[in-house]
């Protein structure tokens, strides 16, 4: 599995967030659920895409126990939040972008080899930046319960640290 690189410029998304922790089971297809019945409250949505923004604790310390997740929609500067929900904004930042395909029960198999194989071997450090899925509204790339789906994960790094042996 080959990234490729891309910068995005900063934006903002508008969602449902909550508190994770790695050792218990995942339940963050509930949020999910949750978050597709509220939706039609946020404001101003750009596009028709979905994105799911992952960020450790204030503490890094703790970030290999626990993590917060934002179902969320990408939403114009003034949008107005909805009681419950939160606003993010996603700073601009170079990331490495990896594609996995199928279905999403499987996706944390990809997260674990981009984290866990690639990020150590890549020469790359993880920039102190928010990491997230995006799902495109396309059904042909975004259907959630079939092998032909496509998500796209955007891991936020630092190109400077890295050596140009690694960039292809």
């Amino acid at each position: 599995m080959i990234p490729r690189f891309e910068r995005k410029e900063t934006f903002i998304v508008v969602g449902l967030g909550k508190d994770f922790i790695f050792s218990e089971p995942n339940v963050i297809p509930v949020l999910w659920n949750d978050f597709l019945r509220q939706k039609h409250q946020i404001e101003q949505q750009l596009d028709k895409a979905f994105y799911g923004v992952c960020y450790g604790p204030k503490d890094k310390e703790t970030f290999a126990e626990k993590f917060h997740y934002t179902a969320a929609v990408r939403v114009s500067d003034d949008t107005p939040v909805p009681g419950g929900m939160e606003r993010i904004s996603i700073e601009a930042q170079e990331y490495a972008v990896f594609t996995h395909k199928g279905r999403l029960t499987g996706l944390q198999n990809t997260c674990n080899f981009i984290w866990k194989t690639w990020l150590p071997k890549s020469g790359f450090e993880p920039a102190d930046a928010p990491d997230f899925e995006l799902y495109r509204a396309n059904e042909a790339q975004c259907p959630m319960d079939t092998d032909e789906g496509e998500t796209e994960i955007y891991v936020p790094i630092l190109r400077e640290m890295a050596s140009s042996s690694v960039l292809g």
